[in-house]
């Protein structure tokens, strides 16, 4: 019980919770940051921080996702990064989209944990949906210069209702309140999503075939036509999936051609 006129705190992540169950060496909680990832960065550059190391926020104003785009964001939201060490052969920009569909099956395998009945998907690179609607997005940066290291950010819609996102967003997006209609524990489920890349994680360093077989079977661009910008150029393709490298193979007639980077324009 707390003293008379005493103000309680009201805890919306706990540190030490996460870190006993977790596989994080050291951990940052703002109540309110710009984005997680420019702390995350700096962070990064700083050789002797003990990793995986923790960059967590209640608030976060400016959260950034790939190219020019914004993270919405509100409280109830889950955004973090972590900062990971990288063997040196893992560094080139190929190896992205390995770390982002990692991440992404993680999250899928955490939501569905979370979200019984439900199942998640994988948008190629970056994002999970539920349906047609996205409920989380991720994005992977390298440290340069400095030790080879990634920076990789988290945001998963969770006890933020999107009936309070801008308009434009409503329909395009979801959250866990919107599907389950009750709060979720938020330091349990960054637990869950923590352990679940920790394990996908060492799958992709021993080169599991479990770990590309999960996020070519989650890929929802499979069997579409998809537009993809990369570099200035546009290309059309009839999308066979995701590889086991994690590039997008896109069919134009009888050529086959994978992507390693770029942005989804149109689906038909």
């Amino acid at each position: 019980m707390s003293a008379p006129g005493r103000r309680v705190e009201r805890v919306v992540f706990s540190l030490p919770r996460i870190k006993r169950a977790t596989f994080i060496r050291q951990a940052e909680l703002h109540r309110s940051i710009d984005s997680t990832n420019n702390r995350a960065m700096e962070l990064a550059s700083c050789a002797d921080i003990e990793t995986p190391f923790l960059v967590i926020a209640e608030t976060q104003m400016a959260g950034r996702g790939r190219g020019p785009n914004q993270w919405w964001s509100a409280p109830g939201a889950v955004t973090f990064s972590l900062v990971l060490d990288l063997p040196a052969h893992d560094t080139g920009p190929e190896s992205w989209p390995r770390f982002a569909l990692t991440t992404a099956v993680a999250v899928c395998d955490a939501l569905e944990e979370i979200v019984p009945g439900q199942s998640f998907g994988v948008r190629w690179p970056n994002d999970v949906f539920h349906k047609d609607q996205k409920i989380c997005g991720i994005l992977p940066e390298l440290c340069v210069p400095g030790p080879p290291r990634l920076v990789l950010g988290v945001g998963i819609n969770a006890n933020n209702s999107l009936t309070l996102a801008p308009g434009e967003l409503r329909g395009a997006a979801t959250s866990v309140i919107d599907l389950t209609g009750r709060r979720t524990n938020l330091t349990q489920l960054v637990s869950t999503v923590l352990r679940g890349i920790e394990a996908r994680l060492a799958d992709l360093a021993i080169r599991s075939k479990e770990l590309p077989e999960a996020w070519d079977s989650r890929c929802l661009l499979r069997g579409s036509t998809v537009t993809l910008d990369q570099n200035g150029e546009s290309h059309t393709g009839y999308c066979e999936g995701i590889d086991p490298s994690g590039a997008l193979v896109l069919r134009t007639g009888a050529a086959t051609k994978r992507f390693y980077g770029g942005t989804i324009a149109a689906i038909a």
